[in-house]
């Protein structure tokens, strides 16, 4: 192996360590009868496993897998009263995806030149194409976001002030959701996401549990984080100086 390929090597693992890296959450104890976040996934998962703390992504935001997409966000479970809305990272514009929070199902998509589609109807023109999702909450006056940066300081759990968790679908999955009375949702590609809300923030004495409302979301690719692709520009640096410094590689 020579040495631009062991370079390249070491940092393809660094990248893809710290894109798959974060800091996962312990989960609260569920009150009032209610499912824990595991007791949701086990009912709900087939073909194998997710762990509701292991399983645990770093995604915070995300763009469009596809130039035209038609995701379709589905209910799993709602242990409160609320309403899921979708907010552009370029503007800051937020829609409600729901209007009264009690639709199984609600589909949204953003086509090629950043214009937000909810169901039929063109919503927001300049929308963008990387957005995270809020759900806002009723019962408690709560907005909590997939950004834990758009949560208040000190309202989240740990260090990472998150109120939102989120879970990549591996391929091979089902996932059996409310859609259509309860016709199961096949998870293939890698590209479909589950997001876990919290409905009291840590400083009100929340419980921390993670599952008063689980969605399911199709056809959606995770924003590189900021780490990740100062990493990868690092790295690429770094490769351009030591072919300039060595000149052709396999004399």
């Amino acid at each position: 192996m020579n040495r631009l390929t062991k370079i390249l090597a070491m940092t393809t693992a660094l990248i893809l360590l710290t894109a798959g890296s974060a800091m996962s959450l312990t989960l609260g104890t569920s009150y009032g009868g209610e499912p824990s976040l595991q007791e949701i996934f086990n009912d709900v998962v087939s073909g194998g496993t997710l762990d509701a703390v292991g399983g645990q992504s770093a995604a915070e935001t995300w763009h469009p897998s596809e130039a035209l997409v038609d995701s379709y966000l589905v209910t799993m479970y709602r242990g409160d009263s609320g309403v899921l809305g979708i907010y552009s990272t370029a503007t800051g514009a937020e829609y409600d995806l729901q209007t009264t929070g009690t639709e199984t199902s609600v589909s949204f998509g953003i086509n090629d030149a950043g214009s937000l589609w909810i169901g039929d109807k063109e919503t927001d023109a300049d929308f963008g194409n990387e957005f995270g999702f809020y759900w806002r909450n009723t019962s408690h006056a709560l907005t909590s976001y997939t950004e834990d940066a758009r949560n208040a300081d000190g309202t989240g759990y740990g260090d990472s002030n998150a109120l939102a968790l989120t879970f990549l679908v591996r391929d091979g999955l089902t996932v059996e959701t409310s859609l259509m009375d309860g016709t199961t949702v096949n998870a293939r590609g890698n590209d479909d996401w589950i997001l876990a809300f919290e409905d009291v923030a840590g400083s009100a004495r929340g419980d921390g549990d993670f599952n008063d409302a689980v969605f399911y979301m199709e056809d959606m690719s995770a924003t590189p984080e900021p780490a990740t692709l100062l990493l990868l520009g690092s790295g690429l640096i770094g490769l351009a100086g030591f072919r300039r410094k060595f000149g052709k590689f396999g004399r």
